[in-house]
């Protein structure tokens, strides 16, 4: 199946790290990351934004595991709104992990409404 990150009603400031949960996020990771209910892998990170950032500018996703940075990431750069990883995966091989979403904006990108979303394969 798959989870939806998104910035719900407030876009993310230029220069700023923001934590992402399923339906919210902000600055305290703490603040809005689940502990996850099942055991499975994530892949396919995929991230939008409503605006490309500025010129030589990038937004960085991370799927976050238990509270340190994946492998699993998707950089956005000036020259397009979208990005994926389509190659990497992270299996959480136990019940109530902590899972979410960093998302990095460089110093000028810009203020960007952010959308992100990965697939689950529960392992049964």
């Amino acid at each position: 199946f798959v989870v939806n990150f998104g910035s719900d009603a407030a876009s993310q400031a230029q220069a700023t790290t923001e934590y992402y949960g399923p339906g919210q996020h902000a600055t305290s990771e703490v603040n809005v990351v689940p502990r996850w209910p099942i055991k499975c892998v994530f892949s396919d990170l995929e991230i939008v934004l409503d605006a490309a950032p500025a010129a030589g500018q990038t937004y960085i996703a991370t799927l976050r595991n238990n509270l340190v940075d994946s492998t699993l990431t998707a950089t956005v750069t000036d020259a397009s709104t979208a990005s994926a990883d389509h190659v990497n995966q992270v299996e959480y091989i136990s019940v109530g992990r902590l899972m979410g979403l960093k998302v990095v904006a460089s110093a000028t990108a810009g203020a960007r409404f952010v959308n992100a979303s990965i697939v689950c394969e529960e392992i049964p």
